[in-house]
């Protein structure tokens, strides 16, 4: 009986502790004998955290969007407008660029509510 690992690249043998790779003949063989390993162990709190942290770092990075520059075009546009008496709502439909922005805070907002 195998387990997988966290990662899915690996599964231990539960009875003697042979750690295996998933792409291992004596794996595939085993597989191919119509045997299902055990799911792997569910991330740790810490390691969830850690995850969805990494996962908004890096959409942060690719964007070039970090959270001050992010809030403060957002800040910018809105006031902008208001100050021509256009509401957020009809910001957001009329421009593109302030869309984009939004739509992305709304994502990185999202998964900070689960950290």
């Amino acid at each position: 009986m195998y387990k997988l690992n966290r990662f899915g690249n690996a599964v231990t043998d539960t009875i003697t502790g042979e750690c295996l790779a998933v792409d291992s003949e004596k794996y595939k063989t085993w597989l191919a004998q119509g045997n299902v390993p055990d799911p792997a162990d569910p991330p740790t709190p810490t390691e969830q955290r850690a995850a969805i942290q990494n996962q908004i770092d890096s959409l942060e990075k690719e964007q070039l969007l970090p959270r001050v520059t992010r809030e403060g075009l957002l800040l910018t546009m809105e006031t902008f407008a208001a100050m021509q008496g256009v509401t957020p709502a009809q910001l957001y439909i009329d421009n593109i660029a302030y869309k984009k922005v939004k739509d992305f805070d709304t994502q990185i907002t999202l998964l900070r509510a689960q950290l």
